[in-house]
């Protein structure tokens, strides 16, 4: 209580200070032209004379007073005494604790700021925590400065409300980061998400980014979001202008707010649900299915080993090359053939973070084996088959060079060469789905524009 009413002796000599400097000139105009004269000659004379001077100090004095105050009340929060000068002066350099409470007294009296918009930094709270420390965060287990920011903009923030921040896309869909997404989730929001090829939202930043535009309306929360945004540098003046946004409040995923922005998507995502995750069929067998984790336009999945050697470890599995297996070589074959069909390259897309192929992405994927008649099954397996000759014979065998490991050599796969059979796969599929004609021209023809370009065929297994 005596905080608050420190705070508020401050926020009514600096209401008076405001108000001398604004509506007295106000006033003023009122006046006869030589009244107007002499007003303002005695107003300007007290504004910066004496009296505003003394009224500055009274200000700052009570101001550095509290500041201080609530200095050592947060320094006790981390464990420094403040009698313990030069470990306090020490906290008080590293920290730099700024009290939103006593500079912005009448702003958040009234419940918050109106608008609130930023791009806030991207450092992994590791980078600085030998120097500074966070407390009362729910955000701390996202482990990123930028959800930090997050989090105390939406606390700053009055009901009704604006706000919109630039964050790294994969704040709305990584596990890591469910604090954060479940922060957005409480307002009423907008999300866009971007690429980085061919064109960046920041040139030269290799940095996949979403925008969020909210209103802090709790008891209206709704989510809207757009795609996975690629274009070209030549577009750049109709990026934004041409968004489309769509509701997926609900469309559930676990610490993922997918990226759907059409009806269509929305029917297809709706025809996977009630189909057996494709966990269920894994197991610790030898059959095993290899798969790239780093996938850029193609997953690539595979029943062999490809090749891969260095000149320091000799011949091995590259570390970008994950297993997973299953109950039988049957069930192998088919997941084989699914996680490379552009069906699941969608999937992918919707819920990652657009670089990285987690175990997450792949073990809820509703594969639905239990429910696949057998001439699905059957032509599944022949189709993969095919697949898999297609990926060796188009194959090459590629040579590099990297500082700690020395003289690479590796086999780099073309997926697109193979998109005949690949489309054969999703029409397979769209028969085990019940997609219709529409919905399957949308998933064989999905990012086809940059999958197939000339720069982007080219997939490294490394």
């Amino acid at each position: 209580i005596r905080i608050k009413q420190k705070a508020e002796a401050i926020a009514q000599l600096f209401a008076q200070f405001r108000q001398q400097q604004t509506e007295l000139h106000g006033e003023a105009n009122l006046l006869q032209k030589q009244e107007m004269k002499t007003k303002l000659s005695r107003l300007e004379q007290e504004l910066h004379g004496k009296a505003d001077l003394l009224q500055k100090q009274e200000m700052k004095t009570k101001l550095s007073e509290l500041e201080q105050e609530l200095h050592g009340y947060l320094a006790h929060e981390y464990g420094i005494e403040p009698s313990q000068k030069a470990q306090f002066q020490k906290w008080l350099d590293s920290h730099q604790p700024f009290h939103w409470l006593i500079h912005f007294y009448e702003i958040l009296q009234r419940g918050g700021f109106d608008v609130i918009i930023g791009n806030p930094p991207y450092v992994e709270y590791s980078k600085v925590k030998k120097t500074y420390t966070i407390h009362g965060y729910s955000t701390e287990e996202c482990g990123n400065l930028y959800a930090f920011v997050v989090e105390r903009n939406v606390a700053l923030l009055t009901q009704g409300s604006r706000t919109g921040m630039i964050i790294p896309s994969a704040g709305i869909c990584t596990d890591r980061m469910m604090p954060l997404q479940k922060i957005l989730q409480r307002m009423q929001v907008w999300i866009s998400t971007y690429a980085i090829r061919p064109a960046q939202l920041f040139p030269g930043v290799e940095q996949r980014l979403a925008i969020y535009l909210g209103i802090q309306q709790p008891r209206q929360s709704q989510i809207y979001s757009t795609g996975y945004i690629l274009w070209h540098e030549v577009y750049r003046p109709y990026l934004l202008p041409l968004l489309q946004y769509i509701t997926i409040q609900e469309i559930e995923f676990r610490h993922s707010l997918p990226k759907l922005h059409t009806a269509l998507e929305k029917a297809i995502w709706q025809k996977l649900q009630g189909h057996g995750i494709l966990q269920n069929w894994m197991s610790n067998s030898a059959n095993v299915v290899y798969y790239h984790n780093a996938p850029r336009y193609w997953i690539r999945a595979m029943n062999f080993t490809p090749y891969f050697w260095n000149e320091k470890q000799g011949s091995q599995i590259s570390s970008h090359l994950k297993t997973i297996a299953f109950f039988n070589a049957q069930h192998a074959d088919i997941a084989i053939a699914v996680l490379n069909s552009s069906l699941f390259y969608w999937w992918f897309i919707v819920l990652s973070n657009g670089r990285d192929l987690s175990m997450r992405e792949i073990a809820f994927f509703p594969m639905g084996i239990a429910q696949m008649a057998d001439c699905v099954q059957k032509r599944l397996y022949e189709l993969q088959s095919r697949l898999m000759a297609d990926f060796k014979q188009h194959a090459e065998r590629k040579t590099c060079f990297y500082k700690t490991t020395g003289k690479v050599i590796y086999d780099e796969f073309y997926p697109c060469l193979s998109k005949p059979i690949l489309d054969e796969i999703d029409r397979v599929l769209a028969q085990h789905y019940g997609l219709n004609d529409e919905e399957l021209d949308f998933i064989i023809h999905y990012g086809i524009k940059y999958r197939m370009g000339k720069e982007i065929g080219k997939e490294k297994t490394h």
